[in-house]
């Protein structure tokens, strides 16, 4: 009997330290996953703060590109009709600083701020987005972005094939004296009118044909961006909306 007891003794002893082990196992398991999941959480709140800052860079970068390609169009049609007019050697102060601005896509290029975003990508970060509805039109957002790049490389083929044009109209050496030492488009001297290169009108048909093209990617890109700054104003919108941000 007393052998009995001590092995229920024994037997009930080890159930409840088992249970108590059973009991402290799950416990730290599910405060762990609780810790993690409060730890996405937090990296899912900083990221989105993040986004929305980028977003915000974007706008301020497309509003500037936008403006300067309005320019550009003005400045591109000038050139159109000033080179392809019978006085155009009385033109010529101007249509060498706007040929020579031709070339100068980088000064107003759209290049957006994607760290938010390829850190998303690089480390699988869109697990840590929850709202699906957001990550989406994030994604869509920057397949925008990535549209408008296309059209910029686009752009740049055509500037290449604008440069050796350019050279059998104009005077390479007018050109450098118009660049300074910070590599800017500056101007002449008052009293400087350099003459286009002779014979200049036998490339005009090819200078035309390529600077409408220029100008046509020019005036698509400016339209896109157009569209994409209001794709940010209201992707900003609906995060702050959807995660309570002021």
């Amino acid at each position: 009997m007393f052998g009995r007891s001590k092995m229920k003794q024994s037997l009930g002893r080890f159930i409840f330290e088992f249970v108590l082990l059973f009991l402290a196992i799950t416990a730290g398991f599910f405060v762990e996953n609780l810790r993690e999941n409060w730890s996405e959480k937090r990296q899912e709140r900083e990221l989105i703060k993040t986004m929305v800052q980028d977003l915000e860079i974007d706008i301020q970068s497309l509003d500037s590109a936008i403006t300067l390609r309005g320019n550009r169009i003005a400045m591109l049609d000038s050139l159109t009709l000033l080179i392809n007019s019978s006085e155009a050697n009385q033109w010529t102060h101007r249509l060498y600083i706007f040929g020579r601005k031709v070339t100068r896509i980088l000064d107003f290029s759209f290049l957006s701020t994607d760290r938010t975003f390829e850190q998303l990508k690089n480390a699988n970060g869109f697990r840590l987005i929850e709202n699906q509805k957001v990550a989406v039109r994030i994604s869509k957002y920057y397949e925008q972005v990535n549209q408008i790049k296309q059209l910029q490389g686009v752009e740049n083929d055509f500037t290449k094939i604008y440069l050796p044009i350019s050279y059998r109209i104009f005077d390479g050496l007018a050109f450098d004296r118009i660049v300074d030492k910070k590599g800017r488009v500056t101007s002449f001297s008052a009293n400087e009118n350099p003459q286009l290169l002779k014979g200049y009108e036998n490339h005009l048909n090819d200078f035309n044909g390529n600077l409408n093209n220029i100008k046509s990617v020019n005036k698509y890109v400016k339209d896109s961006e157009t569209k994409l700054i209001t794709q940010a104003q209201k992707l900003i919108e609906f995060i702050k909306k959807e995660y309570q941000l002021d």
